[in-house]
C-alpha cells in the first residue's frame, strides 16, 4: 500500500506518530512496530521490517481486543469504586445514628417557638440528606438492602407525587399523567421512589428559572412493559455527553452541585428490576428520561400496598433489652431512645460481657439487640450461645451496610434486621415487633 494512500485513512492524531516511526525504521534499520487509529475508529497495529524502500510486514485490526481491554479496565475500576463506596457508606451510617436520633430526641424537648428548635431541625434535615446520599452509595456498591414485591406503579407514584411537589420551588409545577388499567411490576417500592425522585430533582435543577416537569406512565401492552418518563423543558444535555450520562461519578452539574451518583444508581436499580433506562435530550429544548419495567399479569388484589403508619405515641414495653455494640456513642444513643419508652436496658461492648450477663440473669430478656458491625462471626456465635441460656430469645440485628452474604444466617424465624441509620419511630416500632414475634 502506498504511504500516501495509508495516510489518507489515518486520523490526524495518529498521523505524526506513524510518520515518526516510519522515519526511524528507515533511518536506523529498526523493526517497525506501531499502533495507530483510522478515521473510521478502528485501531491498527502495524509490524514489519525495511526492505529497500518498502516496509514488508502486516497490519492487524485490533479494535475488538482494545474494546475488551477497555471494558475490563472499566469493570475493575467500578469494582474498586464499589468496594470503596460500600466501606465509606457503612462507616458513615454508624456515625449518622449519633446525629439523627439525638436531634429527634432534642426536638421533642424544646418548644417550636424556642430559638434552638430551628437549629435542631437544620441538624436533622442535614442528617437525613446525608442518609439519602449514603443510600445511593450503598446501592451503587450493591450492598443496599431491598425487598422486591409486586407493586402497582401508579399507586406508588400517586403517593409519591405529594412529596415531590414539596421538593419543587413555587416557580415549578409537576404534571402527573397516569395510564389507565393495572400497572404491576416486581421491585422494591422505595427503590422505584428513589429513581423517580432523582429524575424529578434533576429536572428541577435543569430548569433554574422554573417550568413544568412532567411525570407520566404508559402501558406498552404489546411489549409487556410499563413505561415511566420524566421530562422537562430545561437547558438540555449536549449530544457528546449523553453516552456517559449513566456513568458513576459523571455529572453535568457545576463543581459542588452534584455527586454524579444519582443516575448511575438509578440505572442499577432499574437494571436489577429487569428494566431499561434511556434519555433523549436536545440542548435548549429539554430532556426526557424514560424507564421501562416488566409488566406482571397480576390481579390488583395480589399487589402489596404500603400501610401508612399513623404518627402518635411510640410503642412501649417493660421487657429487659440487651444491647451489644463496640460503638460507645451508639450504645448511649440507643439507651436514651429506649429507656423513656419503659424498657429496662443493659448494654455491653463485647460478646463475652454480654454472655456473662445472660448466664447470671434470673429474668428472661425480651430482646437481644446486636450491632453486626462487631463482625458477623461474633454476632452469629453470640446469638447461638445466648440461645443456649434462653432458647426462645429473639434477636434484632443492626448494620450500617446491609446484610453481606456471610451475615444471611441472621434472617430467620426469631431474627430481625434493621438498617442504620434509622429514626426513633422506626427503631421503636421494629423493637416492639421483634419482641412480639
Amino acid at each position: 500500500m502506498p504511504l500516501k494512500e495509508l495516510l489518507n485513512d489515518v486520523c490526524s492524531e495518529s498521523r505524526q506518530t506513524l510518520l515518526d516511526t516510519l522515519h526511524r525504521a528507515f533511518s536506523n534499520q529498526q523493526m517497525l512496530n506501531v499502533e495507530f487509529h483510522l478515521k473510521n475508529g478502528k485501531v491498527i497495529v502495524a509490524q514489519g521490517v525495511r526492505q529497500d524502500d518498502e516496509v514488508v510486514g502486516m497490519m492487524q485490526d485490533v479494535s475488538a481486543v482494545k474494546t475488551l481491554e477497555n471494558q475490563l479496565r472499566h469493570a475493575q475500576k467500578m469494582e474498586s469504586l464499589g468496594i470503596l463506596a460500600g466501606g465509606v457508606a457503612h462507616d458513615f451510617n454508624n456515625i449518622l445514628c449519633g446525629i439523627i436520633l439525638p436531634a429527634e430526641m432534642a426536638l421533642e424537648m424544646v418548644e417550636p417557638d424556642e430559638e434552638v428548635h430551628e437549629e435542631l431541625e437544620m441538624i436533622l434535615e442535614s442528617g437525613q440528606r446525608a442518609q439519602n446520599l449514603v443510600t445511593q452509595l450503598l446501592l451503587f456498591s450493591r450492598r443496599g438492602t431491598t425487598q422486591a414485591k409486586n407493586i402497582e406503579v401508579n399507586h406508588v407514584l400517586k403517593g409519591l407525587a405529594q412529596m415531590l411537589k414539596r421538593l419543587l420551588p413555587s416557580a415549578h409545577t409537576l404534571r402527573l399523567t397516569l395510564c389507565q388499567g393495572p400497572c404491576v411490576t416486581r421491585m422494591d417500592a422505595s427503590a422505584l421512589e428513589q429513581v423517580v425522585t432523582n429524575l424529578v430533582v434533576n429536572a428541577r435543577d435543569a430548569t433554574p428559572k422554573g417550568g413544568e416537569i412532567s411525570l407520566e406512565t404508559r402501558l406498552l401492552a404489546d411489549e409487556g412493559l410499563i413505561a415511566i418518563s420524566v421530562s422537562d423543558d430545561g437547558h438540555g444535555i449536549p449530544k457528546e455527553l449523553l453516552k456517559n450520562i449513566f456513568d458513576p461519578f459523571f455529572t453535568t452539574k457545576e463543581v459542588g452541585k452534584g455527586t454524579g451518583l444519582g443516575l448511575s444508581v438509578c440505572y442499577g436499580i432499574v437494571h436489577d428490576a429487569g428494566g431499561e433506562m434511556s434519555v433523549q435530550s436536545t440542548v435548549g429544548e429539554g430532556s426526557c428520561f424514560s424507564v421501562t419495567l416488566p409488566m406482571l399479569r397480576e390481579q390488583s388484589s395480589s399487589v402489596a400496598s404500603d400501610e401508612v403508619a399513623s404518627r402518635g405515641t411510640l410503642p412501649r414495653g417493660e421487657e429487659t433489652l440487651v444491647i451489644v455494640s463496640s460503638d460507645e456513642t451508639l450504645i448511649t444513643v440507643l439507651v436514651r431512645c429506649l429507656k423513656p419508652l419503659g424498657y429496662r436496658v443493659s448494654a455491653f461492648r463485647t460478646p463475652p460481657q454480654t454472655l456473662y450477663f445472660l448466664e447470671s440473669s434470673t429474668v428472661s430478656p425480651g430482646l437481644l439487640i446486636i450491632d453486626t458491625d462487631i463482625t458477623a462471626e461474633s454476632g452469629r456465635d453470640l446469638t447461638a450461645e445466648a440461645r443456649l441460656v434462653f432458647p426462645e430469645l429473639p434477636a434484632l440485628l443492626m448494620s450500617g451496610g446491609g446484610l453481606d452474604s456471610d451475615e444471611m444466617w441472621s434472617v430467620g424465624k426469631r431474627n430481625f434486621f434493621i438498617a442504620k441509620p434509622f429514626t426513633r419511630e422506626t427503631f421503636a416500632t421494629v423493637v416492639r415487633a421483634a419482641i412480639d414475634g
